[in-house]
């Protein structure tokens, strides 16, 4: 004989569910906590780890997702800062439209600021590696510069050549 009625038992049953499933909440939000503080130190160590010139982490989660799906298996590995530079572009805008980036706002960009966006993007800090690439990507756009002057000033010369040629009478 059972002191408590089938409805009673039911209602028992239904508060400890309750109380489990609170419990159950109280621990995920714990974890979360957790992991966003284990996130952090990644974070701080990769970045130290980079500054130094040593690789990224080979493991950084986006969406449940390890790379983008359309990426091939070659351009998958990005440890190093020179790994990022030898993307062809079209996969370069695939990770970073991967980590979230709007492309149409970094359509005037160029290669090289691209991939340094994609190198923090994925815990990486300024190293030795990036000012390299910068001052190679300067030195181009000097000489481009100087080349561009020298063509126009040689276009004026033939302009002045020419001019100067068709005053002459032959007599």
């Amino acid at each position: 004989m059972s002191l408590l009625t089938e409805d009673e038992k039911w209602a028992i049953v239904a508060e400890k569910m309750r109380d489990t499933t609170n419990d159950l909440l109280d621990l995920a939000d714990q974890f979360r906590k957790i992991r966003a503080g284990l996130q952090a130190i990644d974070m701080r160590t990769y970045s130290a780890v980079t500054r130094d010139g040593g690789p990224l982490p080979s493991k950084i989660e986006v969406n449940g997702k390890m790379c983008p799906d359309d990426v091939p298996e070659k351009y998958r590995d990005l440890a190093f800062f020179d790994d990022i530079m030898n993307l062809p572009t079209q996969y370069l805008d695939r990770w970073l439209a991967f980590h979230g980036e709007n492309l149409d706002v970094l359509k005037d960009q160029d290669h090289l600021d691209k991939a340094k966006l994609l190198y923090v993007l994925r815990y990486g800090t300024m190293n030795d590696a990036v000012p390299r690439y910068e001052e190679a990507r300067d030195q181009a756009r000097e000489q481009s510069q100087i080349k561009k002057k020298k063509s126009i000033k040689d276009t004026q010369s033939v302009h002045i050549l020419k001019d100067k040629r068709s005053r002459r009478t032959v007599k």
